[in-house]
């Protein structure tokens, strides 16, 4: 593996991300608008949509209380 690859995004991660991405879209936030009320980094909302980031729970659990839903609402359900 050369030292630009990356390593293949794990679906349930980029499914996750969808969900955060279509539910910050849907309040009308942008990125920064997100990671501020969210209290992270500015670049972290867009690593969490890409599926580039494995959050902890305690990210979920403050994702989930700035967009208004429960945790189980941004997990991917497997069909």
């Amino acid at each position: 593996m050369s030292a630009l690859s990356h390593p293949a995004k794990d679906p349930y991660l980029v499914a996750l991300g969808a969900q955060i991405r279509q539910l910050r879209q849907a309040q009308g936030w942008s990125q920064d608008e997100f990671a501020a009320r969210a209290g992270m980094h500015r670049t972290h909302p867009t690593k969490l949509e890409n599926g580039l980031l494995d959050p902890r729970l305690s990210t979920l659990r403050r994702v989930a209380e700035v967009l208004g839903v429960e945790v189980s609402v941004l997990l991917p359900v497997k069909e």
